[in-house]
């Protein structure tokens, strides 16, 4: 559910958008969830992983060790960036198994040329055979060509099936190699926290030694120092128009609230 969740929520995320969200520490640890990590790496950067203690939640039933989790979606260059990081590495990784591939792929086409060829010897022979038994003449040679032919054909089915499960499973592994591959060249820092103490007790009561607010502000620090965003400071006013409209007022910008 909270993958579906997380999905949904970078959906809405406007380009270059942020959001934080609470999750079992399974999510992000846990090798059964491998392609859901892979799916928001390729859509957005983890600028902040928070560990809190699991007394956090137990007032409210959970009895799962969390974490916060903070994302930042992709701006269009970084989306540009990430797809000719991947498009490289997967370029850099497949060539090192073209030899390989072209192999396995020489071999499938060989075989289906083989098919073609098989299957009209194949008929020629029936055609003879039939003539044969109409003729009244021994079969036993055109017969014994016929079962060749099957055994050819059966044993070129095994041969193409088995190059193509080769070249499926080297597609798998080229896959598997670009990853790490896509990770070092789309490279970037992410801030890992550990918090002994976020302030609330097991019985929801709160606590001395939150130590969050230390948090924010050195993460505040760091991601000015970072250029992680830009800040807008946009002043919000308030106010009656000429006209007497209540409307508010970012920049230079009015918006009417009560047009009615």
């Amino acid at each position: 559910m909270q993958v579906l969740f997380m999905e949904r929520c970078l959906r809405l995320l406007k380009k270059g958008g942020r959001m934080g969200m609470v999750l079992p520490e399974g999510v992000l640890n846990n090798k059964n969830l491998q392609a859901v990590r892979e799916y928001f790496e390729g859509k957005a950067k983890i600028i902040l992983i928070c560990s809190i203690p699991q007394d956090v939640f137990i007032a409210a039933g959970a009895t799962v060790k969390p974490s916060l989790v903070f994302m930042r979606r992709f701006t269009n260059d970084e989306e540009s960036e990430y797809a000719n990081c991947k498009s490289e590495a997967l370029a850099e990784v497949t060539a090192l198994h073209q030899a390989e591939i072209d192999k396995l792929e020489a071999t499938i086409a060989k075989a289906d040329a083989l098919t073609e060829s098989l299957k009209d010897d194949l008929k020629k022979a029936q055609t003879k055979l039939k003539q044969a038994k109409k003729d009244k003449k021994n079969t036993t040679s055109v017969e014994t060509e016929i079962t060749t032919i099957k055994k050819e054909q059966a044993d070129n089915r095994l041969n193409k099936k088995t190059a193509e499960k080769e070249l499926k499973g080297l597609y798998k592994q080229i896959d598997e190699e670009t990853k790490p591959v896509v990770k070092k060249k789309f490279d970037y820092d992410i801030p890992i926290a550990k918090i002994d103490d976020a302030g609330i007790t097991t019985t929801g009561a709160a606590s001395e030694g939150n130590q969050l607010p230390q948090l924010v502000d050195e993460y505040s620090a760091y991601r000015i120092q970072n250029n992680l965003w830009p800040v807008l400071n946009n002043e919000i006013i308030y106010a009656l128009n000429t006209d007497g409209k209540y409307c508010r007022y970012i920049g230079s910008q009015e918006v009417v609230l009560n047009e009615q």
